[in-house]
């Protein structure tokens, strides 16, 4: 079986990999898109345990940056997209937003 954790700079990936080390599972910590998509199992550290409730994580995948631009230009006018948007403005429900890419954009 092929276990992926996904490294994004936060959660607490020391943790689970101390613990399945001492199940003696194996397992990649990367951020390559390729072993993360080709793994039989997926650990998205963090998710799912208490922590701050102000941090959201989204995570996107875009075959090429031109696709990515795409997306950026069409979510502008999305009525959802908006809706979400003022509801932040009005209500600062989260305290910053970040965008990670997970591996390399082709161009």
């Amino acid at each position: 079986m092929k276990l992926a954790i996904i490294k994004y700079n936060s959660g607490n990936i020391r943790s689970v990999a101390f613990a399945l080390e001492r199940l003696n599972v194996n397992f990649d910590i990367t951020d390559e898109v390729d072993k993360i998509t080709s793994a039989d199992k997926v650990i998205f550290p963090g998710v799912g345990e208490a922590g701050p409730d102000n941090v959201a994580v989204a995570l996107f995948s875009f075959p090429s940056i031109e696709a990515y631009e795409t997306y950026r230009r069409e979510v502008a006018n999305d009525s959802e997209c908006l809706a979400v948007t003022s509801h932040y403005e009005r209500t600062k429900c989260f305290t910053k937003y970040e965008r990670t890419f997970m591996g390399a954009v082709r161009r």
